[in-house]
């Protein structure tokens, strides 16, 4: 295999602020995002499959405001929906005294690469401005086709926030904290994903909560407009994940589409050789099976990625393995 350099000159630290699947297949056509610099996210086409890329097309100028985290959804990911569109949420900060961070969303129509203008979807504050390792933002489309975002900043103490839009992301409606039933004010992190549920309005937040530590799914009741929560079963899910990693995500979630399940993939701890790759599947709201765990002891590991073949349905997991933690680390799929 030949890499192919997209961008020599692309900001660091991207898989730290952008959240999972930033790269994106149309047939032969494949959509690439990522920041050129700390301020500026970006987006290059390829009609050939990956080998050229065209030039960058910029999606966000944050001008003095720098990208903290940026999530993204098509909407082939949501089970049933046909549509062509990529949608992400993005969160911003400005860097300087008195900062405040912003909160964006976008999309693109992959049918005619047009895209919609950006919708400031709240504002807020930013108790460390330097601190954008603790704040997240996910986003997801529910198989109503209603956007969700929800986010924290700072550890998400005093900043937390979801809202929803129905009308295609032009108006958003404060839609309850994310975070009930409460938490503690370590870095949580989420992934939204859409419901299995009979009300298509609700959605799934797959979520980790450092301060506990346990995962859980926390399900959006829309019609009730509360969260319930289920811890997921012991094994590596529930009680034996480390709360310090604030740069690396230890789990990843995707959508089954034959049957809307959640594959969950679970890194129960970061850099050490005890770490366990576990493996869940969540049918619906409150029902989450521990599969078979795939690596045990396999060595100092960090962000884990989980693809279902949209045609096969074979489940494919990618992580960061090696040696010497953040020093010989490599990426291994299985």
């Amino acid at each position: 295999m030949v890499d192919i350099v997209v961008d020599p000159a692309a900001v660091a630290n991207q898989g730290d602020r952008l959240g999972q699947g930033f790269d994106f297949a149309v047939g032969t056509t494949k959509y690439v995002f990522y920041l050129s610099d700390s301020f500026t996210l970006v987006y290059r086409k390829s009609l050939d499959e990956g080998q050229t890329y065209a030039a960058q097309v910029v999606v966000f100028a944050g001008g003095l405001e720098q990208v903290m985290k940026v999530s993204m959804w098509p909407d082939w990911a949501t089970p049933g929906d046909t549509g062509s569109e990529i949608h992400w949420a993005l969160l911003s900060r400005d860097p300087g005294g008195g900062a405040t961070s912003s909160r964006q969303y976008r999309s693109l129509d992959t049918s005619d690469d047009s895209l919609t203008a950006s919708v400031s979807v709240g504002t807020g504050g930013v108790a460390t401005p330097a601190n954008w390792a603790a704040s997240m933002v996910s986003i997801t489309k529910a198989v109503s086709g209603r956007l969700c975002i929800q986010g924290h900043v700072d550890a998400g103490a005093g900043d937390n926030w979801f809202v929803v839009s129905d009308d295609g992301g032009v108006i958003w409606t404060a839609a309850g904290v994310l975070n009930s039933p409460s938490d503690g004010v370590a870095v949580d992190k989420q992934i939204l994903v859409p419901g299995t549920e009979t009300d298509p309005d609700d959605v799934y937040s797959v979520y980790l909560d450092a301060s506990a530590p346990h995962m859980s799914l926390k399900r959006y009741n829309t019609v009730a407009n509360v969260w319930t929560e289920t811890l997921f079963p012991a094994g590596g899910g529930s009680g034996t994940m480390i709360a310090s990693s604030n740069a690396y995500f230890q789990y990843a979630a995707s959508v089954r589409p034959s049957d809307g399940a959640i594959l969950i993939p679970v890194l129960n701890e970061v850099g050490v050789a005890t770490n366990d790759l576990n493996f869940f599947i969540a049918t619906d709201g409150s029902t989450i099976t521990s599969m078979s765990t795939p690596e045990a002891n396999f060595g100092p590991s960090g962000n884990v990625a989980v693809n279902i073949e949209q045609v096969s349905g074979d489940i494919r997991l990618a992580f960061l393995r090696g040696g010497v933690f953040e020093a010989t680390i490599i990426g291994m799929p299985m």
